[in-house]
């Protein structure tokens, strides 16, 4: 039998590599690894499908808007909610403060939804630090507490800040969770829940 010498296992070795990586090349050419902007935009959106479906469970419960307890932060400890529909900004103090910040944000450049008919439910063991957010923030709309422990919204358990609109009897309709990176999708939800607002006194 012909003996194989140790140079030519070696260059077969190397032509086997050569290949390999060429092959390895052409497959990534030919399926590029997406933009991480690609990817982190693709992550967010199935993150809103999911928040999107899991908040569907809330659509038509309800909650007594006149039994809810005030925070007397902005001088408005009697408020009677006279309108038929509000739209809610549900926070806690466990959620991400550019979350919160970034709703207000739009809120306030939208101008989609007249400020009378904005109130915020929140969830904050420390009123001190509230008031401190609040300040901060300039948040001028009507503040409610409400326990997010043991909630009866399944949007409570998703750890993010949430808008939804209340009707004067407690309905609770149109959920939605923002995305600080997307704005343009809060903006076009505000329009889209805009014509509830007209005509209201």
């Amino acid at each position: 039998m012909k003996r194989i010498s140790k140079r030519t296992v070696i260059g077969s070795f190397i032509v086997i590599l050569l290949m390999a990586g060429s092959v390895t090349f052409l497959i990534s050419r030919s399926h590029p690894e997406k933009p991480l902007e690609a990817v982190m935009k693709e992550d967010l959106i199935n993150t809103e499908k999911t928040f999107d479906e899991k908040m569907k469970l809330d659509e038509g419960k309800r909650l007594s808007l006149d039994s809810l307890p005030s925070v007397n932060i902005n001088d408005q400890e009697h408020f009677s909610f006279p309108a038929d529909h509000y739209l809610v900004v549900r926070f806690s103090e466990v959620n991400c403060e550019t979350c919160v910040e970034s709703i207000f944000s739009v809120l306030e450049a939208s101008k989609a939804i007249d400020s009378s008919h904005v109130i915020v439910l929140v969830d904050f063991r420390s009123e001190a630090y509230l008031r401190t957010f609040v300040r901060l923030n300039t948040i001028r709309f009507p503040i409610f507490k409400h326990p997010a422990i043991n909630s009866f919204l399944h949007a409570d358990a998703l750890g993010y800040p949430y808008l939804f609109v209340a009707d004067r009897d407690g309905l609770l309709h149109h959920f939605f969770c923002p995305a600080k990176e997307d704005p343009q999708r809060t903006i076009a939800y505000l329009n889209s829940i805009k014509l509830l607002f007209n005509d209201q006194k």
